[in-house]
């Protein structure tokens, strides 16, 4: 049990990690499965469970493969691996959630974003809702290139301390974000390669769960006019953008306000 009296568990699924955390009290609210972002894990969703476990929510963090505590890949396939290929690991969480009665609510955040992406266009699973926050996202729909130095044969990263505070973490109380930036982990050059390079080739337009993009205004990794464009590539999407505020928008201090955001537009207020 956590300090709110929610049950919370640690599982292994086909090679996949997860922290399922149940609702304090019973309610009539989906499930949500938590996607992290590049070098993270699932562990960067500890407050955002707790939060979302008072207000009725139960929700699974998944660890990505060769992530945390989920099942390391062989090299030579996770420095190839795409982005796109960690739809695997987030219908492997949506299981995990069979016995709710409804379906889940997908929320993914960064490079996350783009694995749900994929997820969604592909899945035969009925999902509840898609929430992608500051997502990376395929061609067309990126920025300018990001010339960070990337080697196709190499494990890229993790970011420097400071450099994660820039980017990550810029509205933290510097303790805290080193704290963060120190359980980084290397990441798949062929990922990094996605998100700085805007080079996945995903079609968006047969997607059918209601999707709700938010971008940031002052997001340096992803810029929020490419996220209202593929908003607006994806039939009935909703976008929101945020105000003075970078791109760890789910623990950057605020991130509480989002996920109030984010359960209203899912019609159930926090």
């Amino acid at each position: 049990m956590d300090s709110n009296g929610s049950a919370a568990g640690h599982s292994v699924a086909d090679g996949v990690a997860m922290i399922r955390r149940r609702a304090s009290q019973p309610s009539p609210r989906p499930p949500v499965v938590l996607v992290h972002g590049g070098m993270h894990g699932a562990w960067m969703w500890t407050d955002v469970q707790e939060w979302l476990g008072t207000r009725g929510w139960d929700s699974v963090a998944v660890d990505l493969l060769s992530h945390g505590r989920s099942r390391a890949l062989p090299a030579e396939q996770w420095l190839s691996r795409s982005l796109l290929d960690s739809a695997f690991e987030i219908d492997v969480a949506c299981q995990s959630l069979s016995d709710h009665p409804l379906p889940p609510v997908v929320l993914a955040w960064s490079m996350g974003g783009l694995a749900a992406l994929a997820h969604a266009a592909g899945t035969h699973r009925t999902l509840f809702a898609l929430v992608l926050l500051c997502p990376v996202v395929p061609a067309p729909f990126g920025g300018p290139e990001i010339p960070i130095p990337v080697t196709p044969d190499e494990a890229f990263g993790p970011f420097p301390a400071d450099v994660a505070h820039r980017l990550f973490y810029d509205g933290m109380p510097a303790g805290r974000a080193a704290a963060f930036s120190e359980r980084l982990q290397a990441e798949s050059p062929q990922a990094v390669l996605e998100a700085t390079r805007w080079t996945a080739e995903l079609d968006v337009s047969g997607i059918k769960v209601p999707t709700l993009a938010v971008g940031a205004e002052n997001d340096q990794l992803v810029p929020a006019a490419s996220v209202q464009s593929l908003a607006a590539a994806i039939p009935g999407a909703s976008y929101l953008q945020l105000r003075g505020v970078g791109h760890g928008v789910p623990v950057n201090p605020g991130w509480e306000t989002v996920l109030s955001m984010v359960t209203s537009w899912l019609s159930f207020p926090a």
